[in-house]
Protein backbone atom coordinates (compact mmCIF):
# COMPACT_ATOMS: atom_id res chain seq x y z
CA UNK A 1 0.00 0.00 0.00
CA UNK A 2 1.46 3.31 -1.03
CA UNK A 3 1.41 6.43 1.09
CA UNK A 4 -1.77 8.42 0.49
CA UNK A 5 -0.79 12.05 0.48
CA UNK A 6 -3.22 14.44 2.16
CA UNK A 7 -0.97 17.52 2.07
CA UNK A 8 2.23 18.43 0.21
CA UNK A 9 4.30 21.62 0.03
CA UNK A 10 7.81 22.70 -0.91
CA UNK A 11 9.37 26.09 -0.31
CA UNK A 12 12.67 27.88 0.02
CA UNK A 13 13.53 30.26 2.84
CA UNK A 14 16.23 32.73 1.71
CA UNK A 15 18.20 33.11 4.93
CA UNK A 16 21.49 31.72 6.22
CA UNK A 17 20.61 28.43 7.97
CA UNK A 18 21.17 28.17 11.69
CA UNK A 19 21.17 25.17 13.97
CA UNK A 20 19.39 24.28 17.18
CA UNK A 21 21.77 24.81 20.06
CA UNK A 22 21.78 22.88 23.27
CA UNK A 23 20.32 24.92 26.07
CA UNK A 24 22.63 25.93 28.85
CA UNK A 25 21.70 25.47 32.44
CA UNK A 26 22.27 26.83 35.89
CA UNK A 27 21.36 24.13 38.30
CA UNK A 28 18.04 22.72 37.09
CA UNK A 29 16.99 25.79 35.09
CA UNK A 30 17.39 25.47 31.30
CA UNK A 31 17.49 28.45 28.98
CA UNK A 32 18.04 29.44 25.36
CA UNK A 33 20.62 32.02 24.44
CA UNK A 34 19.51 35.34 22.94
CA UNK A 35 21.13 34.30 19.66
CA UNK A 36 19.17 31.04 19.59
CA UNK A 37 15.88 32.80 20.35
CA UNK A 38 16.57 35.33 17.58
CA UNK A 39 17.33 32.56 15.06
CA UNK A 40 14.11 30.76 15.97
CA UNK A 41 12.03 33.96 15.71
CA UNK A 42 13.51 34.78 12.31
CA UNK A 43 12.81 31.32 10.94
CA UNK A 44 9.29 31.32 12.47
CA UNK A 45 8.48 34.64 10.78
CA UNK A 46 9.74 33.42 7.40
CA UNK A 47 7.87 30.11 7.68
CA UNK A 48 4.52 31.70 8.57
CA UNK A 49 3.63 32.51 4.95
CA UNK A 50 4.09 28.82 4.07
CA UNK A 51 2.07 27.26 6.89
CA UNK A 52 -0.67 24.84 5.85
CA UNK A 53 -4.34 25.79 6.04
CA UNK A 54 -4.66 23.50 9.07
CA UNK A 55 -2.23 22.00 11.57
CA UNK A 56 -1.23 18.61 10.20
CA UNK A 57 -2.13 15.74 12.52
CA UNK A 58 -1.06 12.71 10.49
CA UNK A 59 2.33 11.12 9.89
CA UNK A 60 4.82 13.53 8.30
CA UNK A 61 7.56 13.13 5.71
CA UNK A 62 9.95 16.06 6.14
CA UNK A 63 12.66 17.21 3.77
CA UNK A 64 15.32 19.65 4.96
CA UNK A 65 18.27 20.96 2.98
CA UNK A 66 20.48 23.72 4.31
CA UNK A 67 22.75 25.73 2.03
CA UNK A 68 25.36 27.86 3.76
CA UNK A 69 27.29 30.80 2.30
CA UNK A 70 30.60 29.91 0.70
CA UNK A 71 33.34 31.30 2.94
CA UNK A 72 35.23 34.03 1.04
CA UNK A 73 38.51 32.97 2.66
CA UNK A 74 38.44 29.56 1.01
CA UNK A 75 40.86 28.91 -1.87
CA UNK A 76 39.37 29.37 -5.36
CA UNK A 77 39.34 25.63 -6.09
CA UNK A 78 37.33 24.94 -2.92
CA UNK A 79 34.88 27.80 -3.65
CA UNK A 80 34.36 26.38 -7.15
CA UNK A 81 33.78 22.88 -5.72
CA UNK A 82 31.23 24.32 -3.27
CA UNK A 83 29.36 26.18 -6.06
CA UNK A 84 29.22 22.97 -8.09
CA UNK A 85 27.81 20.98 -5.16
CA UNK A 86 30.98 18.92 -4.76
CA UNK A 87 31.88 20.26 -1.30
CA UNK A 88 29.46 19.22 1.41
CA UNK A 89 28.80 20.92 4.71
CA UNK A 90 30.34 18.33 7.03
CA UNK A 91 31.26 20.57 9.92
CA UNK A 92 29.65 22.57 12.71
CA UNK A 93 26.72 22.97 12.92
CA UNK A 94 25.94 19.32 12.36
CA UNK A 95 23.00 18.20 10.26
CA UNK A 96 20.96 16.75 13.13
CA UNK A 97 20.95 20.11 14.94
CA UNK A 98 20.04 21.89 11.69
CA UNK A 99 17.02 19.61 11.25
CA UNK A 100 16.09 19.95 14.94
CA UNK A 101 15.74 23.73 14.65
CA UNK A 102 13.36 23.37 11.68
CA UNK A 103 11.30 20.74 13.52
CA UNK A 104 11.10 22.86 16.68
CA UNK A 105 10.00 25.95 14.78
CA UNK A 106 7.39 24.03 12.74
CA UNK A 107 5.93 22.36 15.84
CA UNK A 108 2.55 23.85 16.67
CA UNK A 109 2.32 25.78 13.39
CA UNK A 110 2.75 23.10 10.74
CA UNK A 111 2.22 19.93 12.77
CA UNK A 112 1.27 19.07 16.33
CA UNK A 113 4.61 17.61 17.39
CA UNK A 114 7.88 16.63 15.75
CA UNK A 115 7.33 13.01 16.78
CA UNK A 116 4.91 12.84 13.80
CA UNK A 117 7.95 12.91 11.48
CA UNK A 118 8.49 9.29 10.49
CA UNK A 119 10.67 9.76 7.43
CA UNK A 120 13.10 12.29 6.01
CA UNK A 121 12.75 12.57 2.26
CA UNK A 122 14.59 13.62 0.27
CA UNK A 123 17.61 12.69 2.32
CA UNK A 124 18.56 15.74 4.42
CA UNK A 125 21.77 17.43 3.42
CA UNK A 126 23.96 20.40 4.11
CA UNK A 127 25.80 22.20 1.35
CA UNK A 128 27.09 25.54 0.18
CA UNK A 129 25.68 28.04 -2.27
CA UNK A 130 26.06 31.62 -3.44
CA UNK A 131 22.40 31.88 -2.34
CA UNK A 132 22.22 30.66 1.30
CA UNK A 133 18.82 29.19 2.07
CA UNK A 134 16.68 26.46 3.56
CA UNK A 135 14.83 24.11 1.21
CA UNK A 136 11.94 22.48 3.03
CA UNK A 137 9.36 19.98 1.91
CA UNK A 138 6.55 18.64 4.04
CA UNK A 139 4.13 15.84 3.23
CA UNK A 140 1.32 14.51 5.38
CA UNK A 141 0.11 10.99 4.70
CA UNK A 142 -3.11 9.31 5.73
CA UNK A 143 -3.05 6.16 7.82
CA UNK A 144 -5.02 3.25 6.36
CA UNK A 145 -8.51 2.55 7.66
CA UNK A 146 -9.38 -0.69 9.42
CA UNK A 147 -11.28 -1.84 6.32
CA UNK A 148 -8.26 -1.19 4.09
CA UNK A 149 -5.96 -3.16 6.39
CA UNK A 150 -8.39 -6.10 6.56
CA UNK A 151 -8.78 -6.15 2.77
CA UNK A 152 -5.01 -5.96 2.23
CA UNK A 153 -4.42 -8.73 4.75
CA UNK A 154 -6.95 -11.00 3.02
CA UNK A 155 -5.36 -10.23 -0.33
CA UNK A 156 -1.87 -11.12 0.95
CA UNK A 157 -3.05 -14.30 2.70
CA UNK A 158 -4.81 -15.44 -0.48
CA UNK A 159 -1.63 -14.99 -2.54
Amino acid sequence: MKDRITYRDYFEIPVVPRAWARTGGRGTQRFETKDQRAAKRTLEALLLEHRPPRILTGPIILGVKAFFPIPPGWPQWKQWAAREGLWHHATVPDLSNIIKLVEDVMKGTFFVDDRQVFRYEPVPEGGYSVMPRWEISIIEVALPTCEEVVALRKEKEAA
